[in-house]
């Protein structure tokens, strides 16, 4: 994905859509991150603490600080709340899967209005959730169709 703005919202909803996907189609999360059930819906909680760095409200993140900043920058107007990507991203350590997914999930986003996307994110998984609380993974589990959820059981 080429450096540019990507809305700050939307970006951090498509990793949870990301996840959900990866999950229906590979039976795991990309990398493992934890989605919180905050007011607007589902956030990843890593990526989250990150956009709260670029923009001044935490001190610390679970990513490099430097790296961070070397990557991307939010911006703000009266209008949005954005990223700005500094540089390309670096799929490196993505396999095919996960970059199907993030794509898809990118896309998934693309044309959705904030409530379209809220909707859509206010799912079984956050209602189930207590506000403010990680999501349990088994709550995604438990949304799966039961194809999916067959296809992906431990023995």
């Amino acid at each position: 994905m080429p450096a540019g703005r990507h809305h700050h919202y939307k970006s951090l909803k498509a990793l949870y859509f990301a996840d959900k996907r990866h999950l229906e189609q590979h039976g795991r999360l990309i990398y493992g991150e934890t989605h919180s059930a905050l007011p607007h819906g589902p956030v990843p909680q890593a990526a989250y603490d990150a956009t709260r760095v670029l923009n001044g409200e935490r001190l610390i993140s679970d990513f490099d600080d430097e790296a961070l900043r070397a990557g991307l920058r939010r911006a703000k107007d009266d209008q949005q709340d954005k990223l700005v990507a500094l540089r390309d991203a670096d799929f490196i350590k993505l396999g095919q899967a996960e970059r199907e997914s993030l794509e898809w999930a990118i896309r998934y986003c693309a044309d959705m209005s904030f409530e379209q996307v809220k909707a859509a994110s206010h799912d079984e998984a956050y209602d189930r959730t207590q506000p403010n609380k990680p999501i349990p993974v088994a709550y995604l589990v438990d949304m799966l169709p039961a194809e999916a959820r067959e296809r992906h059981r431990v023995s």
